[in-house]
């Protein structure tokens, strides 16, 4: 798979380490530690795509119109790899209009993806690419998968989730 953003290998003047930088065009400040960059940005050769997946059957019945927290997992930093694509068989049912999906850095309380409008009504591969994943962040985290299912209020709604894969590429 081709990814639209690159990673970069670049030395912060905030600290005296080098660190990876992901950006879908050349970095020019170092967007972890600060500051700008005192060396020049070089594409990081790394072809180590590994995933983890999570397999269960999450099946939510919602009545509200919220997010509501699926399950947690470990999200590893960018420090050591970079969260390229994320895969989720999922599909609506019931009173649902549709879905969205959403993925939340806990620890520094961001955003990281979100799909919305989802109307698939079998299993379906939702593949969240990295044009779509943003504020990655550095050190380990905890990220919470949210679910929420759109459809009339108080009308049981529901939503099902078989699984998730997370496609990451090593750095180190």
């Amino acid at each position: 798979m081709s990814y639209t953003k690159d990673i970069y290998y670049a030395k912060c003047s905030t600290t005296s380490d080098y660190e990876f930088i992901v950006d879908s065009s050349s970095p020019t400040t170092c967007p972890y530690h600060g500051g700008a960059l005192s060396s020049t940005p070089v594409i990081a050769n790394t072809n180590n795509l590994y995933s983890s997946r999570i397999t269960n059957n999450y099946v939510d019945n919602f009545r509200g119109n919220s997010f509501t927290k699926l399950f947690t997992s470990k999200l590893n930093g960018v420090k050591n790899c970079v969260l390229r694509e994320v895969r989720i068989i999922s599909k609506k049912y019931g009173n649902t209009t549709s879905y969205d999906v959403r993925i939340i850095d806990i620890n520094n309380n961001k955003i990281i993806a979100e799909i919305t409008s989802l109307t698939n009504e079998s299993d379906s591969i939702i593949t969240i690419t990295d044009t779509d994943i943003n504020n990655l962040p550095y050190d380990d985290s905890i990220m919470e998968i949210q679910i929420k299912a759109n459809g009339s209020n108080g009308k049981e709604k529901n939503v099902s989730v078989s699984e998730v894969e997370f496609i990451h590429e090593s750095l180190r």
